[in-house]
């Protein structure tokens, strides 16, 4: 992580591929403006300009004012954010894994009831190479160590 100057008498932080992360200014704001429920026009140009420092000539077109004044508003209200924030995953999960479950279920049991077969006739380093597609459990000096074999299950 690289850390530089800004010019406004702090540093920012950039994570690479031109990502920047929070400036400490701005952090402080988004937190009081969180701890107190409400965002004043203050808040909105403290937050401006301790964007425009980690942002530099970038900063007019990815903190306009409108982004600001939403951004403000959902910290103001982060319990409601974090409530629909909550429901959106659910009603993701609902629409996509859950569909997704159902539709996978058979060969879910099937493969279960092959692991308890497994289980009943095979060692636990057998079973657990057996079960695993990817990597064999081999025992070198008393300690395990793993490797890998071809995923398919042929060796090149």
């Amino acid at each position: 992580m690289d850390v530089e100057p800004t010019g406004c008498g702090r540093a920012t932080a950039s994570a690479g591929g031109g990502a920047e992360l929070a400036a400490p200014a701005a952090v402080d704001i988004l937190r009081s403006v969180a701890d107190r429920g409400q965002w004043g026009h203050s808040d909105r140009e403290a937050l401006a300009a301790a964007c425009h420092c980690a942002a530099g000539s970038e900063a007019e077109k990815m903190f306009s004012t409108e982004k600001l004044d939403s951004l403000l508003g959902w910290w103001s209200r982060s319990e409601e954010f974090g409530e629909r924030y909550l429901a959106a995953l659910r009603a993701y999960q609902d629409a996509f894994f859950a569909e997704e479950e159902r539709r996978i279920a058979p060969a879910l049991r099937q493969a279960l009831a092959r692991a308890q077969d497994l289980a009943e006739r095979l060692g636990l380093l057998d079973l657990l190479e057996e079960l695993s597609t990817a990597c064999a459990l081999r025992t070198r000096q008393r300690s395990p160590s793993w490797s890998w074999r071809h995923p398919i299950g042929a060796r090149p």
